[in-house]
């Protein structure tokens, strides 16, 4: 049986358990956000974990051997519980239980869990400098003063961007503006990246599945949208073959960092040099899939199923894709 953590309106969990249930695999997705909401969660400990959902239906993990930590929720916490500490205390207890559940698991884990905790961005490009990459001049500051002294470094060719994804709105990456001065100032509640702005003309995502490698280019020479390729809707994806030297940075780095499944975008300088920006455990490639023709819902059911280390069956995307966007 694999696993798919993630809510069931996630359209990557669905496409891929659509692949699975296709080729013969027993797939089933939970939503740990159903817990506290009328589902329950029982842990004997040295037997198995039993959840109870809403419906009566039972769930074990008895039978996990494969579980794909796709975009986990944490178990509700109910509404009428309004004070700030006492809700997040709920939150911590439901962490507690379930990380400590995952992590007692012998499933084989997409990605392993301590790894995707340690996929923070200082450590990305730590480790990406050590495996050979070329990274962008880097200050993670919350410091005005010290924020201040970089820009003017780089005299004014900066971005700035968050370290993290909120659940509920995208954060864009950012060129320093002056009229963002005035904001240096709240660095004191929450430190931010800056780093000097790398010009060049393409973007490439690149969707790392086990051993298998998907790289799509983004023509930002073209692109309205400035430095942040995703604000342009319209912007050209195509398959880009990477050299092979990259080709073999690429894995370096993932099994450095301990991931199997990721997605990473790089820079192409107009010299010809591959800047890596950051990766991604839980990145989107369904997008890319529909814009490039490139099987990576098939790669990660295989993934899933199989392994990193099986031969990947050749695959053909259905057109199936943008209807289960819509229907999300």
């Amino acid at each position: 049986m694999i696993f798919i953590l993630a809510s069931a309106r996630d359209v990557h969990a669905r496409r891929v358990s659509d692949v699975l249930n296709n080729h013969g695999h027993q797939v089933t997705i939970f939503d740990a956000g159903l817990l506290g909401n009328g589902s329950t969660l029982s842990y004997p400990l040295g037997e198995t974990p039993i959840i109870v959902l809403s419906s009566g239906q039972t769930v074990s993990f008895d039978r996990a051997t494969c579980i794909w930590y796709r975009r986990p929720r944490l178990g509700h916490v109910a509404e009428h519980i309004r004070n700030p500490a006492v809700r997040n205390f709920c939150r911590q207890e439901w962490a507690n239980l379930l990380e400590g559940l995952f992590l007692n698991s012998d499933a084989r884990f997409v990605n392993p869990m301590l790894a995707e905790y340690a996929a923070v961005k200082p450590r990305q490009l730590h480790v990406a400098r050590e495996v050979g990459w070329a990274i962008p001049d880097t200050l993670i500051t919350s410091d005005k003063d010290h924020a201040s002294t970089f820009i003017q470094k780089h005299h004014g060719r900066v971005i700035h961007k968050a370290m993290t994804a909120p659940r509920d709105r995208l954060i864009d990456t950012r060129v320093w503006d002056e009229g963002d001065r005035p904001a240096l100032k709240a660095l004191t509640f929450a430190p931010t990246i800056f780093q000097e702005m790398i010009c060049g003309p393409m973007d490439l995502r690149i969707t790392v599945v086990g051993q298998r490698v998907f790289t799509a280019r983004i023509l930002t020479d073209r692109s309205r949208a400035g430095i942040d390729s995703r604000m342009d809707m319209d912007a050209s994806y195509e398959p880009y073959e990477l050299p092979d030297q990259i080709h073999e940075r690429i894995l370096a780095f993932m099994a450095a960092m301990g991931l199997v499944y990721g997605t990473i975008d790089l820079k192409l300088t107009p010299e010809g040099e591959y800047v890596f920006l950051e990766v991604n455990p839980q990145g989107q490639f369904l997008y890319v899939e529909i814009l490039t023709g490139m099987p990576i819902a098939s790669a990660m059911a295989d993934l899933l199923a199989h392994g990193a280390d099986q031969s990947p069956p050749q695959a053909s995307v259905n057109g199936s894709l943008s209807d289960l966007i819509r229907q999300s």
